[in-house]
């Protein structure tokens, strides 16, 4: 047999491995059906995935990590109420809906327009190296922070209303982890998500990371969240 035959049975077994153990054995979150993993998980990233997954360092193998353990983030933290204010100011421009209105350049993040449709909706800050032009203009104090930390790749305000639901979702790839800091929120047990089984509450000023790889049960909130 020759190698580039041997070579190729390896990585398809490597393949179907990594797969089965994302959909049966990581973590305790499981999907309903093998069609509902395929639909929502991805399948075809998890040979990368599992290889990032074991390359991570130990401390942020979990599906939450404290968010001091990055102590950078703790400029975000200290300034949660200018960040706030900034944030506020926008949603009362009408900022958030304007950016999923049907034809605007948000309304086509494909990833999103489940979540949009369930009344969630978000403003671009800064992605990948890039900051929008709309957020220099009207939110200047928290791009000039988000600029003093390197490890933060991508940032946006999101807002989650009263009575809406994000539902069972999960990213496709595992090279970054999610921060979450709360602004402005009913600071309640009931205004969550849900990570691996492990409830996480939003509440103003507080944060946290977790791993999104991970399916992220559904979430509800009974006051607004930003």
């Amino acid at each position: 047999m020759s190698f580039s035959v041997v070579a190729l049975s390896a990585l398809v077994l490597y393949s179907l491995c990594s797969i089965a153990y994302v959909y049966r054995w990581r973590g305790r979150t499981r999907y309903a059906s093998l069609t509902q993993y395929l639909r929502k998980s991805w399948p075809i990233f998890a040979p990368l995935n599992c290889v990032l997954y074991m390359t991570t360092r130990p401390w942020a193998r979990g599906p939450v990590t404290a968010a001091e353990r990055m102590p950078n983030l703790a400029l975000l933290r200290d300034n949660w109420q200018v960040i706030r204010d900034e944030a506020l100011a926008l949603q009362a421009g009408g900022a958030f809906e304007a950016a999923k209105a049907e034809g605007s350049a948000g309304s086509y993040d494909l990833g999103f327009r489940t979540f949009f449709k369930r009344g969630w909706s978000k403003f671009y800050l800064t992605w990948y190296g890039t900051t929008h032009r709309s957020a220099q203009r009207t939110c200047p104090r928290t791009v000039a922070l988000l600029n003093q930390i390197p490890e933060v790749k991508g940032a946006m305000f999101t807002v989650l209303p009263a009575g809406s639901e994000l539902t069972l979702h999960a990213d496709p790839l595992a090279c970054s982890l999610r921060y979450h800091l709360g602004l402005r929120t009913p600071n309640a047990d009931a205004c969550l998500i849900e990570v691996d089984g492990v409830p996480m509450s939003w509440r103003d000023g507080q944060d946290f990371i977790f791993d999104e790889t991970i399916p992220i049960r559904p979430a509800t909130t009974r006051a607004t969240a930003a």
